[in-house]
């Protein structure tokens, strides 16, 4: 049990990490580009069916894409209830 709530509590870190690198452009030649292509790798198998899933809120042109959100709700419930 102690070893599926830290790759619970894991892959919460790494969900966080995939949300923040986002939020920067990164070209092929930073040294950050490596690591945000590994946390995409992990991230991206969950994601990525959400993303089919729910289609983002649209804001006049801006497209809220919620589907990271529920996952990182989902993994914290069940971290919650699994850990607790």
């Amino acid at each position: 049990m102690i070893v599926v709530c830290w790759l619970l509590r894991a892959y919460m870190v790494v969900l966080l990490l995939t949300a923040v690198l986002s939020w920067f452009p990164l070209t092929f030649d930073s040294p950050v580009y490596k690591l945000k292509k590994g946390l995409d790798s992990l991230s991206e198998p969950l994601l990525a069916p959400l993303r089919r899933a729910i289609r983002p809120v649209q804001f006049g042109n801006v497209g809220l894409d919620l589907s990271f959100l529920i996952l990182f709700l989902a993994v914290f419930l069940l971290t919650t209830i699994i850990c607790s």
